[in-house]
């Protein structure tokens, strides 16, 4: 049985310090709204992405301690690999803009990537800070769930109205909600990539009441995932939830009923909410404006974006170009100046497309032989049964941003991200970490 003790032996201050600021750099990413729809925020005249300004708080700590900890990193080809892909995202962007404002964003991206998965790769070599990790990923779901909920029923996102606002016709000022996000599709792809770790206390613990208290909270989130009405998420959540269903079905016969009965209430939870808000779900859903935003719009940049890799197939546009260049393209293609495609840069709306529009066919094998080498690390882990149980929730939360990247651009969500390098930290870190060699299974309840 992993040890859940919570010494720090071995680390000192220096490893509590580099502790407190991953963590920071996690939460800070999911309580402030940093995504691809509002990059950047305002200091002064300048803008500076905010997730860049914990750059100061968190790189000192975290880098030093892997410094001095670096030969617990036993290297491997995913290292050659990884570095590679982030110096040529980071050369490629910057050789492709010449905005200040974007440069610091790509060189965010790679070193915010290298720092979160090295970082978490070396820190979480302690076996009290996994169990840690996947306590505080479930308990700040349920906050900014609850949060989230909040803001569907006031129609209201107290903290962060004025930075974005998804309106939908047919309903006075409605707002999709986005919680601490701020953006329903960054918060649905949230949702799902963090319930996975809601999912592994439900399913561990043996004690009645807590067992309860984590099924209350799995109806939760599923009923903010709902009220976030991102088609998306929906159906990535689905696809996730039937293979978890067929898994317990086959290798867990105990759990048959108590999944039964979750499904039932979060049924009943989303059949509640139909009820009592028939409009704003009709709306929300089916409404003419809300089809076109689902697939007319998603087909028509879609279309862009193959316009764009015909133009740039090998090298493409260079990383977080791909908004400016749908603007670009619209305008060359569409005879209406007063098309919003002109006025607005928007994401492509799919990982693939993106990838291969901002950083060509080069990137595309770069990017795709990463994941190959990270799903094959998750594998090789997967096969110790001792660590089952931490890493099958790591990778169903990690396989989101595949999943969902066929509907969404998920590689600029910040907070997916985040999520996603984390996990891949935690993977490496049960496959390197000595004290994980010869340990038992999950702690019950």
């Amino acid at each position: 049985m992993i040890d859940m003790e919570t010494r720090t032996d071995g680390g000192g201050r220096l490893f509590k310090l580099a502790l407190g600021s991953l963590l920071l750099l996690v939460l800070g990413t999911f309580l402030y709204p940093d995504t691809y729809i509002n990059a950047s925020t305002h200091v002064g005249p300048f803008r500076v992405s905010s997730t860049a300004l914990l750059f100061i708080i968190t790189f000192p700590a975290v880098a030093l301690y892997v410094w001095r900890n670096r030969e617990k990193l036993k290297l491997r080809a995913l290292d050659y690999m990884l570095v590679a892909t982030m110096v040529y995202v980071t050369v490629r962007g910057l050789l492709a803009t010449s905005e200040a404002n974007m440069w610091g964003l790509v060189i965010a991206f790679s070193v915010y990537t290298l720092l979160i998965y090295y970082g978490t790769a070396v820190i979480a070599q302690k076996k009290m800070v996994i169990p840690l990790i996947f306590t505080v990923l479930a308990g700040v779901t349920v906050v900014i769930a609850v949060y989230g909920m909040v803001e569907f029923f006031l129609d209201w996102n107290i903290l962060y109205e004025d930075l974005v606002r998804e309106s939908v016709s047919g309903i006075s000022e409605y707002n999709r909600v986005g919680s601490t996000l701020a953006h329903p599709v960054a918060y649905g792809i949230f949702l799902v990539m963090t319930a996975p770790y809601l999912v592994f206390f439900f399913a561990i613990s043996t004690q009645k009441r807590r067992k309860l208290l984590l099924g209350s909270a799995i109806v939760l989130v599923a009923s903010a995932l709902y009220v976030t009405f991102t088609k998306g998420s929906w159906i990535t959540a689905v696809v996730l939830f039937v293979i978890i269903f067929i898994y317990v079905l086959l290798k867990l016969p105990r759990e048959r009923l108590k999944v039964v009965l979750l499904v039932l209430a979060v049924a009943t939870a989303v059949v509640t909410i139909t009820a009592v808000y028939p409009d704003t779900v009709r709306h929300s859903v089916t409404s003419e404006e809300r089809v076109f935003q689902s697939y007319n719009s998603r087909l028509y940049l879609w279309g862009l974006a193959a316009k764009s890799i015909k133009r740039n197939p090998v090298f493409g546009v260079g990383l977080y170009g791909s908004p400016a260049e749908v603007v670009k393209l619209s305008k060359e293609s569409r005879e209406n100046e007063d098309d919003w495609y002109q006025k607005e840069p928007l994401a492509v709306g799919n990982l693939y497309l993106t990838i291969i529009m901002e950083n060509g066919v080069v990137g595309l094998i770069l990017a795709a032989a990463t994941s190959i080498l990270l799903i094959r690390e998750g594998m090789l882990v997967l096969k110790k049964k001792e660590l089952r149980y931490w890493t099958i929730p790591i990778l169903f939360s990690m396989s989101v941003i595949f999943i969902q990247g066929v509907t969404s651009g998920t590689i600029m969500v910040w907070a997916a991200m985040v999520i996603f390098w984390l996990g891949a930290g935690m993977l490496r870190a049960l496959a390197d970490g000595e004290e994980f060699q010869n340990c038992g299974a999950a702690p019950d309840g």
